[in-house]
């Protein structure tokens, strides 16, 4: 397999031989050159699910979204088709939170 490392391509193997140069061969004692790399190319989205903060979006737009469907449908017709057009913007915007939220949970259990 080949990995591109900001520009460069390696295979996995090459980059853990750079790896065990890097660090003092004591360190090789209490960690692994593999587990060194999986550990740093691992980003905070593959670790932790902000559960509550993706709830708390999702309720916010839940809640705008039911203002908007208890206004009366009065006004002009541009009124209507923005308030239309924003409950639109809001259901499309808990449907993407909701998959991003189901995405990111299945990444972290992987």
């Amino acid at each position: 397999v080949a990995l591109d490392i900001g520009g460069v391509k390696m295979t996995w193997r090459e980059l853990l031989d750079t790896v065990r140069g890097m660090l003092p061969e004591e360190t090789w004692a209490d960690i692994s050159p593999e587990l060194y790399l999986a550990f740093w190319s691992l980003t905070l989205y593959d670790l932790y699910v902000p559960r509550a903060r993706y709830e708390a979006e999702v309720d916010k737009c839940r809640a705008a979204l039911s203002v908007l469907d208890n206004q009366r449908e009065t006004g002009t017709r541009d009124e209507q088709a923005k308030r239309k057009k924003e409950k639109e913007r809001l259901k499309d915007l808990i449907d993407k939170l909701q998959k991003e939220l189901d995405a990111q949970e299945r990444a972290v259990a992987a």
